[in-house]
């Protein structure tokens, strides 16, 4: 997946059989064995604002974005389905037992929608989230543990690109 911001932020999977399938328009993550990576850069801000076009295969708990180790990692952030069904969004400060707070969606697959996510770490606003233009879902946490988003990995499908493998079609993603 290339990254056409000019950076070279391009995301790649290095084994054949756990490369994503690109179709036109969407890329087909599989649920089983599909991620990509973007390798190690620094983000260099305490804010995010990701913009997602995905299609939800099913309702099974799986990371869509994920910047960072998990969700319990310093400076990272995640968008990921879950069973319950909902879709949610949060990032982590740098501060100890300072943890994330989600902003959710509750929506059932199968289901098609442009997710805007936005979430400062400083600055006590909660993190937010919304699909398709309508009404922004916060998170009930304000203090985010402060600094910045760290020196991550951006894993798309998985968690680590081995765990939590997500069942989506993403039609095209911008973050910044």
């Amino acid at each position: 997946m290339q990254d056409k911001s000019g950076n070279g932020h391009h995301a790649t999977q290095g084994t054949a059989a756990k490369r994503p399938t690109y179709e036109t328009g969407l890329t087909s993550f599989d649920g089983v064995d599909d991620a990509l990576v973007v390798p190690t850069f620094t983000w260099g801000s305490d804010e995010i604002t990701m913009i997602v076009g995905v299609r939800k295969l099913n309702d099974a708990t799986g990371i869509i974005a994920e910047f960072g180790a998990d969700f319990t990692a310093y400076g990272s952030w995640y968008f990921a389905k879950h069973a319950a069904p909902r879709t949610e969004f949060s990032g982590r400060g740098a501060r100890a037992g300072v943890v994330g707070d989600a902003a959710s969606v509750p929506i059932a697959a199968p289901e098609t929608g442009v997710y805007t996510m936005s979430q400062k770490i400083n600055g006590g606003t909660p993190s937010r989230m919304r699909r398709n233009a309508g009404a922004w879902a916060y998170s009930v946490r304000t203090d985010f543990g402060g600094g910045d988003f760290h020196s991550w990995p951006l894993y798309i499908g998985a968690r680590q690109g081995s765990t939590l493998y997500s069942s989506v079609y993403i039609y095209g993603i911008a973050i910044y």
